[in-house]
């Protein structure tokens, strides 16, 4: 029995934190401790198991700063000092940061950790040994699994609580040299065949924007860009090739492949990675689905396939993102018994297997390869012990050689076969979410800030030829930095999190600089936040009592104008899930009558459902053209449903004395499940 081939690509990625010689935000450091160098050693105890770690050479670039001791971010500042030696300003700052993590696994298990947060959340004053220990916990709570079983470290966890100056300062040295660890591992690993390492490039922009910004408009056609015109393809070119460079510096050779920054695609982007000797780079499947239109078949994308440009006679072997296999493990798993989870993902390989026997024939399994692909950090702080327990029992299942062969991605591309893989000649341009490039140019934010750097960025070109050398570079750099994805992706309202607008403030920083290092006046808008914080809200209670007719129209939507507003797209924060359809639930009521009217991108495919939750029992599955109600309640009862410009539900009330509604509310396309209410119901108060 031929076994199944399966492909792991772990995105390790953080932006440039770095402003003078402080980083703003502590993520690199802590997830270093926590992922970076713990989930490859885990592979370790697992020989027979082969993955893909893509490193972004601006994560690499802050580990090298951290290490030389010149650079420190602002909770290293903050934790070295001591209780007294802190300011007021000080002390309410390490209070806010200081319980930016996990509570449910990270500050829950711990029980003086937990004994903190809760002072906190009533208000109480901290004296200086409630500090010290807080200093101490919120350091020692990101350190992963692995790197925890140090004795000392384990001392410390044992010791919990009334910690000293001696103890505070051996865990931010020990952080220290966990991060030395990573890159030698990493190169161990590499170097017998267990891993492979690719990369992106160097800032991590989205390439086929800097190329061209109008290239969103083939997925976004509605899009207003008549204001921005951002072409800069040598700035893609120079960040490929700079993102190589530092790839080598580090592994003594370039890499075969790479993860475009947000799996961004297209034709510009695939001749300049092919034309920079990359043989492989990797996506979504939904870029394949958009490209092969008609000729789209599901088991596709467990083929390579191949890009070429026929007449710079450029190629770029492609493979796709198993989005449903990802996104089980990156925001589903988590929730599971470890072991029941495992053994589901690998029931869903076989049941891929299969298909792949019965369309294709046995002989297909030696071509076809199931590729994972997902962030390497993030969401393993919603798994209890960091994931450990699900990885372990994943990799123990996966080492079964019969049934499944773990690959890197260059591996994939070994054996081609003609009759699985097709050759394009164009490719949709987009990114890993949605197929389209909305997250980072979709909003008038993403906008407003994309003319920022495009004014910016032509005052350093207008001038290139007056600068000297060394002005230039580093004019080049500041460009660079502020090109990077990460500061579009906390425009607009689709993600959110406490250090948001921190990204506005370090993306504004540095186009100022550009300003200053050519001596000109810095334009007033570039002190003027982008993002204002006051201009989104998840939630809007409902005001008035509302009368709706319930028919689905959009001429109807005034009737709604004093009904609570829940914003789905708020409920996005580091990691973004497709699949999402519904933006946006209206709740009315009236003292006979409840309401709902479900605002969505696109009409319901058969693919796709809601299910709405009401007091915990009361379920409504609303698919195409139909509704199902479990376990139906004693005081609500289904008057209305229509479909139109919206989906509008009317239920009877029958009971007076109802207040308040607990409602939960998830969507499915494709199987891709979002739970919007997942930390917490929406509590709807009647009016």
């Amino acid at each position: 029995m031929k076994p199944l081939r399966v492909a792991f690509l772990w995105h390790q990625h953080q932006p440039y934190y770095r402003w003078e010689n402080e980083f703003i935000l502590p993520w690199v450091r802590m997830h270093a401790v926590k992922d970076y160098y713990d989930l490859p050693f885990l592979l370790k105890s697992f020989p027979n198991i082969k993955q893909t770690f893509n490193f972004a050479p601006s994560l690499m670039i802050q580990i090298d700063e951290y290490l030389s001791n010149k650079v420190k971010d602002r909770v290293q500042i903050l934790s070295e000092k001591r209780p007294s030696e802190l300011s007021q300003i000080e002390r309410e700052e390490l209070l806010r940061q200081f319980f930016v993590i996990n509570f449910d696994n990270l500050i829950k298990p711990n029980k003086r950790y937990l004994e903190l947060y809760l002072k906190k959340q009533s208000e109480e004053d901290f004296t200086d040994q409630d500090i010290l220990d807080l200093q101490v916990w919120y350091n020692l709570a990101w350190i992963g699994e692995i790197s925890k079983q140090d004795e000392k470290i384990q001392a410390l966890i044992q010791k919990n609580r009334d910690f000293t100056e001696e103890d505070k300062q051996y865990v931010l040295n020990y952080h220290l040299q966990v991060m030395s660890k990573i890159a030698p591992l990493m190169k161990e690993l590499k170097e017998r065949s267990q891993v492979e390492i690719s990369c992106s490039p160097e800032y991590h922009p989205i390439l086929p924007l800097l190329i061209d910004s109008r290239t969103a408009l083939e997925s976004l056609p509605w899009l207003d860009l008549s204001d921005l015109d951002y072409r800069y393809p040598e700035d893609a070119l120079a960040q490929i090739k700079l993102g190589l460079e530092i790839y080598k510096s580090k592994f003594n050779e370039y890499p075969k492949g790479v993860w475009p920054s947000e799996g961004s695609f297209s034709d510009a982007t695939c001749d300049m990675l092919a034309q920079n000797s990359i043989q492989w780079a990797a996506t979504d499947e939904q870029i394949l689905r958009e490209t092969a239109k008609d000729a789209f078949y599901d088991t596709l994308k467990f083929f390579p396939q191949i890009y070429k440009n026929p007449e710079s006679n450029t190629e770029l072997n492609l493979i796709f993102r198993d989005r449903f296999l990802s996104d089980r493990i990156g925001f589903v798993y988590s929730q599971w018994d470890p072991t029941e989870a495992a053994h589901e993902f690998c029931s869903h390989l076989d049941s891929i297997r299969n298909e792949l026997v019965r369309l294709h024939g046995e002989e297909a399994l030696d071509y076809a390869a199931v590729t994972v692909i997902l962030d390497g950090e993030n969401c393993w702080e919603f798994y209890p012990e960091n994931g450990f327990p699900f990885l372990k029992a994943l990799f123990e299942n996966l080492s079964n050689e019969e049934k499944y062969k773990t690959i890197t991605c260059s591996e994939i591309f070994e054996r081609i076969n003609p009759q699985y893989t097709k050759v394009f000649n164009h490719i949709h341009a987009g990114s890993w979410i949605n197929a389209n490039f909305a997250i980072w140019i979709g909003h008038r934010d993403d906008i407003t800030a994309w003319k920022m750097l495009s004014r910016a960025r032509a005052e350093v070109e207008l001038r290139k030829n007056l600068l000297d050398k060394e002005l230039y570079n580093q004019l080049m750099t500041e460009v660079y930095i502020a090109e990077g994805s990460d500061w579009f992706w906390w425009y607009g309202p689709e993600h959110n999190a406490p250090n948001k607008a921190d990204f506005d403030v370090l993306f504004r920083k540095h186009i100022q600089r550009i300003y200053e290092l050519l001596g000109l006046e810095v334009p007033l808008d570039v002190y003027s936040p982008i993002y204002l914080i006051d201009t989104f809200q998840k939630y809007i209670a409902a005001t008035k009592p509302i009368f709706p007719r319930c028919n689905g129209k959009l001429s109807e939507q005034e009737e709604w104008e004093n009904a609570a507003r829940f914003n789905t797209a708020g409920t996005m924060t580091t990691m973004h899930q497709t699949g999402e359809f519904l933006k946006r639930l209206f709740i009315g009521n009236n003292s006979t009558a409840i309401f709902f009217r479900f605002e969505i991108e696109r009409n319901l495919t058969d693919n796709d459902f809601i299910e709405l939750r009401l007091d915990g029992n009361y379920f409504i599955f609303i698919f195409k053209d139909k509704i199902d109600i479990v376990n139906k309640s004693d005081y609500i009862c289904l008057r209305k449903l229509a479909f139109g410009d919206f989906v509008d539900l009317a239920f009877d009330l029958h009971k007076k004395d109802i207040y308040k509604l607990e409602i939960s509310l998830k969507t499915s396309a494709n199987r891709n499940i979002i739970d919007y209410t997942k930390d917490a119901p929406i509590i709807y108060y009647l009016v």
